[in-house]
């Protein structure tokens, strides 16, 4: 197992079963032109003298069995904004939404879950003058324009606000837990992995350094088991997974968490990291900013031989200081 694994792994948030290729988060969101918190307030069928009714639905992944779509019009009342090209769509403003739904009524999302009053995460293109969705769904989890939010208090829409860079507040609006991705799903979900890709791993750990911060001790646990895959937080996500079992609860066990995993991939690493220029540390990890982020993983994890090497790297041909580094303050 070497460092091309672990990359993989944190970024992609682990090994999880799929059927058929998945876009990556990251993909959808740099597509899209608007991101925004908001709730369906009145919803419509578009009916077919219209002009909105010559839209072609999207579909990303089709299930087995295609299900006919019906073209919907649905007003969403914006409750924060992540990034939108149209300055009008700002907090407090409705847009209007077209989105093809399996319903005629347009009343229910692609999975039955009511639509009217219930806030969500959009992600939104502009074609002909409306804005739509990047996905309108495939029946199945493969459907990631819109992501309902199980909960969205006071402080987390102020500490949203607070991220200036639009790809840092979805970072930390995906990486808190409860909000988008249920408390109890969490350290088995795909996206709290997938939204590294959307900052670099630097930044996502600078998020999720805050939103460890702001965390109880269990969420904590399950935070150390979400990125256990990169080989980080491993004493804690060790002592997570079995107070998880205690409780009933299904967690996955990440090849990290076996000691003798986490010895062998910290010695297959300190061999493939024998670099002696910068040259040759480029050709192995990319750009720059490419080689900041995978260093910056290693030099959070908990092999403390790979975290020292690491550092030493960082420090001597990138002249970052590790007491800089936002690794999780977890061990």
């Amino acid at each position: 197992m070497t460092l091309i694994f672990a990359l993989v792994a944190g970024l992609l948030g682990g090994a999880q079963a799929w059927a058929g290729q998945r876009t990556p988060f990251s993909t959808h969101f740099q597509t899209a032109s608007t991101v925004l918190v908001g709730a369906v307030e009145s919803a419509r069928p578009i009916q077919q003298s219209e002009p909105k009714a010559a839209l072609a639905p999207v579909i990303e992944h089709r299930p087995a069995d295609i299900l006919p779509v019906y073209p919907c019009e649905l007003e969403v009342r914006v409750r924060a904004v992540i990034k939108a090209e149209d300055p009008m769509v700002k907090p407090g403003s409705r847009v209007t939404v077209v989105w093809y739904l399996l319903a005629p009524e347009c009343v229910t999302d692609y999975r039955g879950k009511k639509l009217i009053g219930r806030l969500a995460l959009w992600l939104l293109r502009t074609e002909s003058g409306s804005l739509r969705l990047l996905v309108d769904g495939s029946g199945t989890d493969n459907a990631p324009s819109v992501l309902p939010i199980e909960t969205f208090s006071a402080e987390t829409e102020q500490q949203l606000g607070e991220w200036k860079d639009p790809r840092l507040a979805v970072t930390y609006l995906i990486l808190k837990p409860g909000a988008v991705v249920p408390e109890n799903g969490y350290a088995s979900s795909w996206l709290p992995g997938d939204v590294a890709a959307v900052a670099g791993y630097f930044n996502f750990l600078k998020v999720y350094r805050v939103v460890y911060a702001e965390s109880d001790e269990r969420i904590r646990g399950l935070i150390a088991l979400e990125v256990a895959a990169s080989g980080e937080c491993l004493e804690s996500a060790r002592r997570a997974s079995a107070a998880e079992q205690q409780l009933g609860e299904a967690v996955p066990h990440d090849p990290f968490l076996d000691r003798d995993v986490e010895r062998r991939t910290g010695e297959a690493d300190l061999r493939w990291m024998r670099w002696t220029t910068k040259e040759q540390l480029l050709e192995d990890l990319g750009t720059p900013t490419e080689a900041v982020d995978g260093l910056t993983m290693l030099a959070c994890r908990t092999d403390a031989r790979v975290k020292t090497r690491a550092r030493d790297l960082l420090s001597q041909y990138f002249g970052i200081d590790p007491s800089a580094l936002p690794c999780i303050p977890c061990e």
